[in-house]
């Protein structure tokens, strides 16, 4: 959330503002239609949001910044190993984890709610 609401110049409320929780996150993109669980036929694109959900409300965000014509994707993530901001390779999405949930799709999402993401 930091990256898409206080990262864009802190004024991209539009897409989650700052939001702390992941679930939550998750919780807008489902409400708003905009979100795929994993392994139902929906390939991830470039900028989507990777969704982990684990017990207690928490979870995990990455984004999706390659998709390879085999199906499996790169992910970058920060906070997941040693505090360190890094790509990581899927082979597909049965082989990330067992807590992996699916994607936002940010094009509908972005779509859906007229916003321009910054780069």
């Amino acid at each position: 959330s930091w990256l898409y609401g206080n990262g864009q110049n802190s004024s991209n409320s539009s897409t989650f503002g700052y939001c702390p929780s992941t679930q939550t996150i998750r919780m807008y993109a489902i409400e708003a239609g905009c979100y795929a669980k994993k392994n139902t036929g929906y390939t991830p694109r470039v900028g989507d949001l990777a969704m982990w959900k684990r017990g207690g409300g928490k979870g995990h965000i990455g984004i999706v910044s390659k998709v390879y014509p085999d199906g499996s994707f790169d992910v970058i993530e920060g906070n997941s190993n040693n505090d360190k901001v890094e790509k990581i390779h899927y082979k597909s999405q049965n082989h990330v984890s067992k807590t992996f949930d699916g994607f936002v799709k940010m094009n509908e999402w972005t779509s859906a709610h007229k916003v321009t993401l910054k780069a």
